[in-house]
This record gives C-alpha cells, structure tokens and sequence, in this order.
C-alpha cells in the first residue's frame, strides 16, 4: 500500500514539459523541476536563453549603432563636398606634396584649368607674373610650415590675364602633422582697378 504523504508529493507535481526522444517523462530527483535530458532543469535552460538574449540585444544594438554612425559620417562628408563644389570662390586642397587633391568649379573656371591639367602644374609658381614669383613661390612653403596666412597675389591665368587675388592659406593638421594645405582665392581684380581709378582721379583734382 502506498502511504498517503507520497501520494501527496506525486500529486504536487506538475506535468513535465520536457521529454526524452523516446518520449518518456524525464524528471529531477529535486522537487517540482522538470528536467530536459540534455540541458538540465528547465529553469536553468530558460535563464540561459534570456542571458543570451540579452547578450543578442546588446550586440545588435552596438551594430545599429556603428551603422548609424557611419551613415552620420557619410552624410557629413557629402554635404562638406557639396560645401566645397557649390561655393563662388575658388578652393583648393593641396596633399602633403603640394600636389592638387582637390580643386572644385570656381577654381578651374577662374584660372581656366581643367582638373587634368592641374595635376601637372606646380601651384606655388602658377601663373605668376615674373616680376613676383620670387616672392609668391614663398606662399605656400609657409603654409606647409605651418603658418596661416592672409595676402594679395597677382596670379596670371591660363589666357594670359593677370588677376588681383584675395589668398587665404590654411594648413590641415593632424596630429600635430601638416598633412596638407586648404587655400581659397577670391577675385578681387575689379575691386583693385576701381580703387586705383579713385586714387587717379583724387590725384588729378590736386
């Protein structure tokens, strides 16, 4: 005869949700806990699953995150490159060589170059009237020096035209390193003409 306290712990339990392949009830010797055959109890299997889970929720935001980083990366440098192609003056990007990495519309249209010719020519005696080469071929050597700087040059473009021209200069540090020069010219030949025309007439009222 079967005592009525065992009766009693059988009928506690709750029926198994685990099986063997043989589809026999498996359970643990402890009580209540039924027992997968090859993971252990199922409360133990269900706790790794949301370890795991969790671990899976983490890493895959790290990746959401990476890829929007990239994309916010991606969309800065296409609007610094719209920036650059779009403005009215002339800019140029100059690579530790002093070679053209980068010159956008309004440079080549202001000196009459086209992109595969400006990768032959040497910007710092571009088109320098002789009279001031000497002292303009100083300019861009003192940028690479690091030093920013702000002046007046009279450039001759490719017809033959000399140009009165605003050049700001800046180097592209990194790490403490000139990795290359950021130059912006803008015409200032009309501005130049019309003040020496005022100072003519003031001369001529003398």
């Amino acid at each position: 005869m079967l005592h009525s306290d065992h009766l009693d712990r059988d009928a506690s339990r709750s029926p198994a949700s685990c099986y063997r392949p043989a589809g026999t009830e498996f359970w643990n010797c402890s009580r209540d806990a039924p027992v997968s055959p090859n993971r252990g109890p199922i409360r133990q299997g269900r706790s790794a699953h949301a370890v795991l889970s969790g671990v899976g929720l983490i890493v895959g935001s790290e990746v959401s995150e990476r890829h929007r980083l990239a994309i916010d990366l991606n969309d800065q440098n296409t609007y610094l490159d719209l920036l650059i192609q779009n403005s009215p003056l002339g800019i140029a990007v100059l690579d530790r060589q002093g070679a053209f990495e980068l010159a956008n519309s309004a440079f080549k249209k202001l000196f009459q170059y086209d992109r595969h010719e400006l990768t032959s020519i040497d910007i710092a005696n571009m088109g320098m009237p002789d009279n001031e080469a000497t002292d303009a071929a100083q300019l861009i050597p003192q940028i690479f020096a690091g030093n920013a700087l702000h002046t007046t040059v009279r450039q001759r473009r490719k017809d033959g035209k000399i140009l009165d021209l605003a050049l700001h200069g800046v180097p592209l540090l990194l790490d403490r390193e000139v990795r290359g020069a950021y130059l912006i010219y803008e015409d200032i030949s009309e501005q130049i003409r019309a003040n020496e025309e005022q100072q003519r007439h003031a001369e001529s009222l003398n």
